[in-house]
């Protein structure tokens, strides 16, 4: 039984690694964007059965260590959540100036700088669409990007700018980008 409950409570903590992993990276859009929370459902259902023998096992036991399993995937559902709900703030974010790249061959690039200093960055793809999330401090025409999404994609990371007219040029030569003037 110990070996059993073990083994349960690694794959618990295997999915509350997961589920809070992915979340802190990019969003992918690809075919079928529901399976961005695949993780986060197995987290949910491993968690709702760790509470359920882990309820079974406080009621012959009455042991609180029993419980921590399940107070555990507890806290991970509400990570994730606070995680997805941010993203989702983030998407809703009055977007105050978008920059479109004019000088990619594979792949195109889209930064809204948004509200309350947020950014989002958007990489298409072919036919999918990935999302970077991140911060950004905007001082006259400079632009610098202080946070930027768990990043596993992006061979060059973008990080400094500077905007002249309706132009961004990046630092680092990740890209050019012009004002896309229809938002």
């Amino acid at each position: 039984m110990k070996i059993k409950r073990l083994l349960f409570t690694g794959l618990l903590l295997f999915a509350c690694y997961q589920s809070i992993d992915k979340e802190l990276g990019p969003y992918n859009d690809i075919l079928f964007s529901e399976f961005h929370y695949f993780e986060f459902s197995i987290l949910i259902l491993v968690t709702l059965l760790s509470m359920f023998f882990d309820l079974r096992n406080f009621r012959k036991n009455k042991a609180l260590l029993h419980l921590l399993p399940s107070c555990a995937g507890m806290i991970c559902i509400l990570i994730t959540s606070w995680l997805i709900y941010q993203r989702i703030q983030t998407d809703n974010l009055k977007t105050l100036v978008k920059f479109i790249s004019i000088d990619r061959q594979n792949s195109s690039f889209e930064l809204s700088l948004k509200a309350n200093s947020k950014l989002t960055l958007t990489e298409q793809i072919h036919n999918g669409l990935t999302t970077y999330y991140g911060e950004y401090v905007r001082a006259g025409d400079s632009l610098v990007i202080t946070k930027f999404s768990k990043n596993d994609y992006l061979n060059i990371t973008p990080d400094k700018a500077i905007i002249k007219n309706d132009t961004c040029y990046w630092a680092n030569k990740f890209a050019t980008m012009i004002i896309d003037r229809n938002p």
